[in-house]
């Protein structure tokens, strides 16, 4: 076990697909050579990532996206408007700390209030997504199982720190985990040889 308690990010592409081209994303898989693909070649690997790589490069051109960096402990409704906002009224902290005038107390507390609206309007607008999505889709037992992980997301933290595997690699997500705790309890717990009866009854 290591005790780091950082939480890393990651990069996420955003797909704005309510704006999607319609037309111009089926004339360009009618055109692409995403057929060719599958006929020129007998490797299911690499038939699998041509076809998934030239299908991704029509995506991007006819779907608006943007890719955007989540830290693991981001609220759903967190956005990059806001970490900017909250590291402004973080510099108007530290500079009413060290010069202590009250003109910087009041920038500062001016600051926080406009952090505050800012996390109102977009917990109202995440809520509203939410509620639209429900009432649009057919709320079948994936789109429950959908809204309540975006409902409820990052509100569970794991308590098992991070992991080192056999090989010196960090471990992080829950799955992975899981399996170094099931090898480990399988080469403890392994019996060689035949077993005892008495282990049966």
């Amino acid at each position: 076990l290591i005790g780091i308690t950082k939480n890393p990010s990651f990069l996420r592409r955003v797909w704005k697909y309510d704006n999607v081209n319609v037309s111009t994303l089926n004339n360009s898989i009618r055109h692409s050579r995403l057929c060719n693909i599958i006929e020129d070649s007998n490797d299911l690997n690499n038939i699998g990532k041509e076809f998934t790589s030239s299908l991704f490069d029509i995506f991007c051109s006819c779907i608006p996206n943007k890719q955007i960096r989540v830290k693991s402990n981001d609220k759903p409704w967190f956005t990059d408007k806001i970490r900017t906002l909250i590291n402004k009224r973080n510099k108007c902290h530290y500079a009413f700390r060290h010069s202590n005038k009250p003109e910087q107390f009041d920038r500062y507390l001016a600051q926080c209030t406009i952090v505050d609206n800012a996390i109102t309007q977009a917990k109202l607008e995440h809520e509203k997504r939410i509620i639209s999505k429900m009432e649009t889709q057919h709320f079948g037992s994936k789109s429950y199982w959908n809204i309540t992980s975006k409902l409820f997301s990052n509100s569970r933290s794991s308590s098992i720190p991070i992991l080192v595997d056999d090989l010196g690699n960090t471990v992080r997500s829950g799955k992975d985990k899981a399996n170094i705790f099931l090898n480990h309890f399988i080469k403890s717990f392994h019996f060689e040889g035949p077993v005892d009866n008495a282990f049966l009854h």
